[in-house]
Formats: C-alpha cells, structure tokens, sequence
C-alpha cells in the first residue's frame, strides 16, 4: 500500500485536495482524515485544543493505517465538535466513515504522524487570507465558530507547528491553485516518483 500525507493549515485544501486525487485513482485510493481521531477533550485541555498535535489520537491512527495495509476495512471514529468527544457509532455514519483497503492511502492532516511510517509528504501551501476565508465557509456549513478563533488561536498554533514540517515534505503545492489542479499535479508527481504507478 502506498502512503502519502498531504499536511497543511487549517482551511488550506487538503481535503479537497484529497477528495480529487482519489476521484483521479477511482476504487484504488482511500481517504482517512486525521481531525476525525480526535480524542475526548479533557477539562485541562485549552481553546486551542484541536490545534495541538496532542488532541489525535495518533495509537488508533496507527492500528487503522496497519489494519488498512492487511487489506481490512475500518470505520473512523464518529466525533461531536461541539460536546469535544466521540460519540457511539451510528448506522448512517458508520457507512460515512468506513474505509476500505486500497492500493493508495491518503492521510488527510495538520501534523505529521509521530510514528514510523514509510510515506511521501506533500504540502499545501496556503495564504493566510484564503485559509481564513475557507474557515469562515466551513463555520456556514456546519454551524461552527472556528473563525472566531483563527488570529487568536488557529494561526498561532499553525506558524509552531504546521508551517515547519513544510521544510520535511517531499512537495510542496500552491495552495492559490484550485483543488484539481493540485490534485492533477500530485497524482503526475507520485506516477513518476513510483515508477508509472498508477
């Protein structure tokens, strides 16, 4: 199975991104997103909680890339941003995020994951002001109020610990570009570093 890790801002495009690359590769790429596994907010834990690369639960990420590769299906965890927590799995949403095993996993992230794990790291390079707008179109869709926090919190948590692991990627995308793009790009990108794979 092929790895890669298309890490970026929040509101960058990774998962857009993501989306397209696998509608380029159909029934042959799998999407996990890692802001799915994140664990229960405890009372200690701060406003800037889903920022910190402490708030995945990078163990069940781990088991479920590994469960992936032996050719099992997994399910992502089901998680109420508003409560901070998981809740039981539901019959509609179990379908929704289940993952089936594919030649291709695209690991959709903020952060690198912090275990061993043979991949290739890709990028998206995304202004500030674009982010933001995406965060603002996000909190329409979904009720949210991630933007009320994106100066305060969201960015400052991005230049520590986002914006450095740009220097540890293999590609680094435009992210000025439409998600297509990127995606056609990409997918030329691994063809030729995999040897035609594809």
């Amino acid at each position: 199975m092929n790895i890669v890790q298309i890490i970026g801002g929040s509101g960058a495009g990774k998962g857009d991104i993501a989306t397209q690359l696998a509608q380029l590769w159909p029934g042959r790429a799998t999407h996990l997103r890692t802001n799915r596994y994140l664990r229960d907010r405890l009372v200690g834990d701060g406003p800037d909680f889903i920022m910190l690369p402490t708030s995945v639960d990078w163990p069940l990420v781990s088991l479920h890339i590994e469960a992936l590769a032996r050719g099992e299906r997994v399910v992502m965890p089901d998680y109420d941003w508003q409560a901070g927590r998981r809740v039981p799995p539901r019959a509609a949403q179990t379908r929704n995020l289940g993952l089936e095993p594919t030649e291709l996993l695209l690991i959709d992230t903020l952060f690198l994951v912090p275990f061993s794990l043979e991949s290739t790291k890709i990028f998206v390079d995304t202004p500030i002001d674009i982010r933001r707008e995406h965060v603002r179109q996000r909190d329409i869709e979904l009720n949210g109020n991630f933007l009320d926090h994106f100066d305060t919190l969201t960015e400052p948590n991005f230049q520590k610990y986002v914006l450095p692991l740009r220097a540890q990627s293999d590609l680094v995308l435009d992210g000025t570009k439409s998600a297509h793009n990127l995606a056609v790009q990409t997918q030329r990108y691994l063809t030729l570093m995999w040897g035609g794979w594809g």
